[in-house]
């Protein structure tokens, strides 16, 4: 699925997104994180932007909404902007294999005359445990333009894995190929490092 296509690797653009991500629960259903995050471009080989996400996410048993703030913070490029907004919903079909949906808007600030396109975007996956440490994950989203021009924008083939080093750390990495229909396709290699402060420890802490 992600490797097939007209084009071959080689002739679509590789990038990288690399995260940094520190995340905090508030309490057993609230956490919040902060993600900057560096994006290279033409085979790797130019550093594209970099932005930084600021998450607040809000569990309702197998329901969940978050907002996300993300602030581009590229020296050389005036300030842009985008507001996400998701709602979602999780499930298993066995004790190794959870699914999960969500919608998101996608909606780009109008900032020092930066247009960027508002999308409304749908994410079904499924993630497989392995271990107690290793889980892999399956999904695939697609992006519809809204408001100027509605049309359907682009489809993302996402496949990855995660490993938990311990309680708080843990690394991410994922290979997204962005399947445009009005541009070049783009294979992107997506990889966070997250550090998360659960309410326990914090608890633990203050006793």
């Amino acid at each position: 699925m992600l490797l097939g296509g007209q084009q071959s690797f080689a002739q679509t653009d590789l990038g990288s997104w690399t995260g940094v991500k520190l995340a905090t629960k508030l309490d057993k259903q609230t956490v919040v994180s902060l993600n900057p995050i560096w994006r290279m471009s033409n085979q790797l080989s130019q550093l594209n932007t970099t932005f930084i996400d600021l998450d607040l996410k809000r569990s309702f048993g197998n329901f969940w909404v978050m907002l996300r703030n993300r602030s581009l913070l590229d020296q050389g490029t005036k300030y842009n902007h985008w507001i996400f907004a998701d709602i979602g919903q999780k499930g298993s079909i066995s004790e190794t294999i959870k699914w999960a949906h969500k919608f998101r808007y996608h909606w780009g600030l109008k900032i020092n005359d930066f247009d960027d396109v508002d999308l409304l975007r749908y994410e079904p996956s499924i993630r497989f445990i392995h271990s107690d440490k290793f889980s892999s994950r399956i999904a695939i989203e697609g992006h519809y333009r809204v408001l100027e021009d509605p049309s359907y924008f682009r489809t993302r083939y996402q496949v990855g894995g995660k490993y938990n080093f311990s309680q708080p750390l843990a690394l991410e990495i994922n290979l997204w190929l962005d399947d445009f229909t009005e541009v070049e396709d783009t294979y992107l290699i997506v990889s966070t490092l997250s550090y998360t402060l659960s309410f326990k420890n914090k608890e633990q802490m203050a006793n």
